[in-house]
């Protein structure tokens, strides 16, 4: 049918056929819009809705709940040692694996509204994370292979295991042992901003690889606030000891190599 309206200027002719065909295009447009949204993950919305949270902020602004009174951000610290990669006379380099746990507001969810989801794993580098190095200048080395996620909770709990290798200082003890004290903390924020505490875990050695000629006698991890002439907060560090004792019936298979160091690990410091 064909509806003519004709006047002085212009002619306006509906076509009802043509009508019905641009509205059902336009139909079937919205419903594949709607597809689209329906077809997200569980996880591509839950993404999106803490990324949304965090805003521009997230990788620089301290994770600092509104209203809350206080400025402090409470972590907890442990350290997985996994293999001792050389020994040497003053000093030892470790694989490592740094723990960090730590609560952020702005990461929390309800599951029920995200499928049941409790966690998810986002990058490192859109996220606050604690600047948290080893204390002895220049010694130490992330992996940087492949970029490490962080794991975050509906609860706002965040886990981040950073592996690494770090260089300890050591000295030789009598009987032939090796004391190595790497020491970890914040590298600009003091107690009051960083509270950094053992985990339950503070010196992980269940996964150690073990040492040829060697015997893990010891590991402990202290928590240490030291004060600066400068300022009156304190400063929050970690203090491994790892105590390594030579086994016996090795001193004469190392002979000459590296002052009872293990075989192949000469001494050249």
């Amino acid at each position: 049918m064909r509806a003519c309206f004709t006047g002085k200027k212009f002619n306006i002719i509906f076509d009802q056929k043509k009508v019905m065909k641009n509205s059902l295009a336009l139909l079937l447009l919205l419903a594949a819009s709607t597809c689209l949204v329906q077809g997200q993950s569980d996880e591509d919305r839950l993404a999106s809705y803490l990324l949304r949270r965090l805003g521009k902020t997230g990788s620089i602004a301290r994770p600092i709940a509104p209203g809350n009174g206080s400025q402090t951000v409470d972590l907890s610290l442990g350290l997985s040692l996994l293999r001792v990669a050389s020994l040497k006379e003053s000093s030892a380099e470790m694989d490592v694996w740094i723990q960090m746990f730590w609560k952020d507001p702005r990461l929390s969810w309800d599951p029920a509204e995200f499928g049941g989801l409790s966690q998810i794993a986002l990058p490192s580098d859109l996220l606050w994370i604690p600047d948290v190095r080893p204390f002895h200048a220049g010694n130490y080395i992330p992996d940087r292979v492949s970029p490490v996620r962080v794991v975050a909770m509906s609860s706002s709990d965040v886990i981040y295991v950073l592996p690494a290798r770090l260089r300890a200082p050591c000295d030789r003890l009598r009987n032939q042992s090796m004391s190595c004290r790497p020491v970890l903390g914040s590298w600009v924020y003091s107690g009051l901003l960083l509270n950094t505490t053992l985990s339950s875990s503070p010196f992980n050695i269940a996964d150690f690889e073990p040492l040829a000629g060697w015997d893990v006698a010891r590991a402990t991890a202290k928590r240490v606030e030291t004060y600066y002439d400068c300022c009156p907060e304190p400063y929050i560090s970690i203090k491994y000891s790892l105590v390594l004792n030579k086994k016996r019936g090795s001193e004469g298979k190392s002979k000459g190599k590296g002052k009872g160091m293990p075989r192949g690990e000469e001494d050249d410091d």
